[in-house]
């Protein structure tokens, strides 16, 4: 299933703009290495180490979600998944699933507001909280 769901993505990348298809591929890579540290992450660490671990690889990805060429993607975005990032770090499992559900919440509206090219950059984002949640909910 997640490899046709790479094929969906790949192939609406292909159908936007130069500048939003140039920004997918930017923002997977982001979104994969923070996943990818996250099931570091999850494989040895409980508890408040394992919050402060995930929080470090949102930390990572705001930082890659900053080089996207999507201007609105690149201004919004990474301040919420930052600030999210430090709750995590700060909360046990069950306050870390709720400020990460609120930033799913704060990031569905974003992509509410924007255009078609933003909108596959925030379900991206949305998707790494969504894994985000998991390994808390699993290990936490």
């Amino acid at each position: 299933m997640r490899a046709g769901r790479m094929l969906s993505l790949a192939a609406l990348c292909a159908s936007l703009a130069p500048a939003a298809a140039y920004a997918c591929p930017v923002i997977d890579a982001a979104a994969r290495f923070a996943e990818g540290q996250m099931a570091t992450c999850a494989e040895t660490l409980k508890g408040t180490a394992l919050n402060s671990c995930v929080g470090d690889a949102l930390s990572g990805f705001s930082v890659g979600v900053k080089a996207t060429p999507l201007k609105d993607v690149a201004a919004r975005a990474p301040g919420p998944i930052e600030i999210v990032a430090n709750q995590v770090r700060a909360a046990d499992k069950n306050g870390a699933a709720s400020a990460l559900n609120r930033a799913r919440s704060i990031v569905s509206g974003l992509a509410a507001q924007s255009g078609q090219e933003s909108r596959v950059a925030y379900n991206r984002i949305n998707q790494v909280f969504a894994r985000a949640i998991g390994v808390i909910n699993a290990k936490g």
